[in-house]
């Protein structure tokens, strides 16, 4: 059973004399019972069990991907009391960080998450507390490419903790990377389609990549020897409404927008 009782959805059921297939439970409990009737007995049964425990959070973490998710490290579990782990960022060419959550529950003023400045150690910004979705912590940026976050927690209370993602914005990501490279994204906010409009000075192929703001890939296209003024027409119809982020990566591009879908 997938529980600690009896009327938990059954995983398996086996008897005979060839060895079940592997059985995996994605919970943390599993109930194993075992009945016999009044006749025919035989030599019996023996398995083996392992799990999967949280990568509890300790000592430091770093993360230099352009755009990655953070979480305390205790995934379905609520984090350990006398919790002290760091982590890192620091992205190469990156000038500025943006952290957006995606959840957050800790005891208020003493399970603390500290968002600091690597450049210098200033403290950007500072959370605790139960947060509902929708009014989850507002995204927080650092003017620099060097950002720490910071968990620490006492002895008493837990709770659920925290999930974030970041993004990077690199030298030329808000508009024109040189006097002729230059990247534009329009209508904004957009309800059904949103444009990307390229100005290139050398002939190249190009990565656009939409995500949402929860830091999911939502799509990803290419195109090919693209030079001179080039265009890329987004259809967003299906996409629920919300805040988006477009990246444009080529050989002298490397371009973060952001827009909303109405």
């Amino acid at each position: 059973y997938d529980g600690d009782s009896d009327s938990s959805p059954v995983l398996g059921q086996f008897s005979g004399d060839e060895i079940p297939p592997e059985i995996v439970s994605t919970g943390n409990k599993v109930l194993v019972t075992f009945t016999t009737n009044d006749n025919t007995t035989a030599e019996g049964w023996f398995l083996h069990y392992s799990c999967e425990k949280p990568d509890w959070c300790t000592g430091m973490t770093d993360l230099t991907e352009e755009t990655d998710t953070i979480d305390d490290g205790s995934g379905t579990f609520f984090y350990h009391n006398g919790t002290s782990c760091m982590w890192h960022i620091h992205p190469q060419d990156a000038i500025e960080i943006t952290l957006n959550f995606l959840n957050f529950e800790t005891e208020e003023d003493f399970d603390i998450l500290k968002v600091v400045n690597g450049e210098n150690n200033e403290v950007l910004a500072q959370y605790s507390g139960l947060f509902e979705q929708g009014n989850l912590p507002e995204s927080i940026t650092c003017p620099s490419g060097n950002m720490y976050l910071i968990f620490s927690t006492n002895q008493t209370v837990t709770f659920q903790g925290w999930k974030a993602w970041y993004y990077i914005i690199t030298t030329g990501t808000k508009g024109f990377l040189s006097d002729n490279n230059q990247v534009r994204l329009f209508p904004n906010p957009a309800k059904d389609e949103v444009n990307i409009s390229l100005k290139l000075a050398k002939k190249q192929n190009l990565k656009i990549t939409l995500i949402s703001s929860e830091g999911v890939g939502k799509k990803e296209f290419s195109i090919l020897n693209a030079s001179g003024d080039a265009n890329r027409l987004i259809n967003i119809e299906e996409l629920p409404a919300g805040i988006y982020f477009i990246i444009v990566k080529g050989e002298t591009v490397n371009f973060t927008g952001k827009f909303v879908k109405k």
